[in-house]
């Protein structure tokens, strides 16, 4: 669970970083509108795709550890 909540951390760090890079080039006029909002939309959904990935791949993996242990039981 502590790898977890530290990837969760380490994500919206790397989401408030991400968005605060495009928010600086726009600012100093390096990319467009439509460039910005593209990479804030990438810059958020990205890391929450891997956050779901991250999530299914522990469930996954506690799923077979259990019945491992099922099958060590019996």
């Amino acid at each position: 669970m502590a790898n977890f909540i530290s990837a969760l951390v380490l994500n919206f760090i790397l989401i408030f970083l991400s968005i605060s890079l495009t928010n600086t080039l726009y600012t100093n006029k390096l990319i467009d509108k439509s460039n910005r909002n593209s990479l804030i939309l990438l810059s958020v959904c990205i890391p929450i795709a891997g956050l779901i990935t991250l999530a299914l791949k522990y469930k996954r993996l506690i799923a077979h550890l259990a019945k491992l242990k099922d099958l060590k039981t019996n």
